[in-house]
């Protein structure tokens, strides 16, 4: 059997994106098709393992997505260096009686561990509450999503980039060419790379 398409649940985005690669790399006919990550009312992640926890490890449990949401906050309120915002994370997640199997904080897409936030970055995080291990993560934004897009011939792009020069390039910048492309082609070009790069959840305006 050859199937056509992989679907696969943003909640572990680390393997997503080595299946993407993989895919890719072997160049295998199949298409990856990222499913959004479904929440309880507490914001938990929905996983078969929250059948395993007792109501007072369900409580417990509901931390887990308060302390990466903390990370945020931090960045928000100016916290751009990975160490303390990491040890404040870690610490409201032992505090409330979780205990750590890994914290990372590794920039998008590569995965690349960082010490400092300049761009989006991932706040992975897997813990064990009781007999269960959970997993879940956030996506830290220090600024919105740059987007450049070419344009066609005799659009004055030449003018733009000596006002603007020299350009230096975003760790996390993609370069789109639109040149014979129609606005639906551009459009969904631009849906494609986000979809790639960021879990749909981070796109919502109110997650």
């Amino acid at each position: 059997v050859q199937p056509s398409h992989l679907h696969l649940g943003e909640k572990d985005w680390q393997q997503l994106q080595v299946l993407r690669r993989l895919v890719g790399d072997l160049n295998w006919p199949v298409q990856i098709v990222p499913c959004p990550t479904l929440r309880e009312g507490d914001g938990l992640p929905l996983s078969s393992r929250n059948a395993y926890l007792s109501a007072e490890q369900r409580q417990q449990a509901a931390v887990l997505p308060q302390a990466l949401a903390l990370g945020q906050e931090l960045l928000d309120a100016g916290q751009r260096q990975a160490e303390p915002l990491l040890q404040a994370v870690r610490a409201l997640m032992e505090d409330g009686g979780l205990a750590v199997d890994y914290l990372q904080l590794v920039d998008l897409p590569r995965l690349q561990v960082l010490e400092q936030l300049t761009g989006p970055a991932l706040l992975a995080a897997a813990v064990r509450c009781g007999e269960a291990r959970l997993i879940d993560h956030r996506v830290l934004m220090s600024r919105l999503p740059i987007l450049a897009i070419d344009g066609p011939a005799g659009a004055g792009k030449s003018t733009v980039t000596r006002e603007v020069a020299p350009l230096r390039q975003a760790s996390d910048a993609v370069e789109l060419l639109s040149d014979g492309l129609s606005i639906d082609e551009v459009v969904a070009q631009i849906v494609a790379l986000f979809r790639e790069r960021v879990p749909v959840e981070a796109l919502n305006a109110d997650a």
